[in-house]
């Protein structure tokens, strides 16, 4: 709509200089007419947006806590904000977000099979989730990359070995740079 608007003041200013030579009577200045088919095309187009009601959506009335937690989930999903700059500081890095009271995690490896899910809960307080990034070692030589958390998140993971006992590590880096290390253990059942 708005490259629209920019069409027609532009076809309208272009055409202002051709309409005043044929007519010597009428004093207007180019930008006059651009302004006044503006004026009318934003008009219209507000009428338009009025009528079909979309006035708000849902996620532009978010509550703070979901907000922040939209907002958690996206930068830790990214690293950093790909798009945000300002001239002072770099690139918004998920670290920034506050409150973020995550202190550690508990750890939890359950399996069935030959299939484990490792559940990782973030230590903190009642009022707000915390967030953090993770990465898990599920001692078979395999680990997942670094992935964000916020408030608790499960990973599952399928061993190929014979039954056995495996030591799972979680790392967990926290929002000051501290990275800590939780240890459990999961015994699995051979694959089908």
């Amino acid at each position: 709509m708005v490259a629209l608007i920019a069409l027609v003041s532009a076809l309208a200013v272009g055409r202002a200089p051709a309409r005043a030579a044929v007519d010597a009577d009428r004093r207007r200045t180019p930008w006059a007419a651009g302004c006044a088919v503006a004026i009318a095309l934003l008009g219209l187009a507000t009428i338009a947006t009025a009528a079909g009601r979309a006035w708000t959506r849902d996620t532009y009335l978010l509550a703070d806590p979901v907000a922040r937690r939209q907002a958690a989930t996206g930068l830790l999903r990214l690293t950093r904000c790909q798009v945000c700059f300002t001239s002072r500081h770099p690139a918004v890095d998920w670290r920034w977000l506050t409150p973020n009271p995550a202190r550690g995690a508990e750890v939890e490896a359950t399996a069935r099979g030959a299939t484990a899910v490792v559940r990782v809960r973030l230590e903190g307080d009642e009022r707000s989730r915390g967030f953090a990034r993770m990465r898990v070692d599920f001692g078979d030589r395999s680990f997942t990359d670094w992935m964000g958390i916020v408030g608790e998140r499960d990973v599952t993971h399928r061993y190929r070995g014979p039954a056995s006992r495996y030591t799972v590590a979680v790392w967990l880096q926290l929002r000051d740079g501290t990275v800590l290390v939780k240890r459990t253990d999961v015994e699995t059942e051979a694959p089908a």
